[in-house]
């Protein structure tokens, strides 16, 4: 099993954020605060959480939730069931390389811009069940200088 991947692809979501369009309204970006939480367990046995906090500055102006899933995730994973209701979005995706797994998440945009939510992901190695809870919030802590990223 490898780990990494399954931190990396519940964390791109997260990280992606940084794509969000800039406004011409607003020329400073928002300083957002990320904290992303994951635990993982196997059949008997758990590993302790880990948590990883950054800073990300992100383009001026209203979040985009579309944003925040399903880029990053590589060429083996498809996000499918968007759906936004009211400030809530549920979402899933499937991933069959390198290994196949799938996650189901959501997330609740909050009234001050920020964001929490979670994701459950299930996967297999060595024949043996694996689940991977990730809760993840942002919430912005000041401006930041915002240049958006390169096409």
């Amino acid at each position: 099993m490898q780990p990494r991947f399954i931190y990396s692809v519940c964390g791109a979501a997260l990280l992606a954020l940084v794509a969000v369009p800039a406004s011409a309204a607003n020329p400073d970006g928002r300083l957002m605060s990320f904290t992303m939480t994951t635990t993982m367990q196997m059949q008997g046995m758990s590993m302790p959480p880990h948590s990883t906090t950054r800073n990300i500055c992100t383009a001026p102006g209203a979040f985009d939730p579309r944003q925040l899933v399903g880029r990053g995730m590589g060429a083996g994973c498809k996000l499918s069931d968007y759906r936004k209701t009211g400030s809530t979005i549920t979402y899933h995706v499937a991933c069959t390389q390198p290994q196949p797994l799938s996650s189901d998440g959501s997330f609740q945009q909050l009234s001050d811009g920020g964001f929490k939510g979670e994701m459950h992901t299930t996967t297999t190695a060595g024949g043996r069940a694996i689940t991977v809870l990730t809760t993840y919030e942002g919430r912005q802590v000041g401006t930041c200088p915002y240049t958006p990223p390169a096409k």
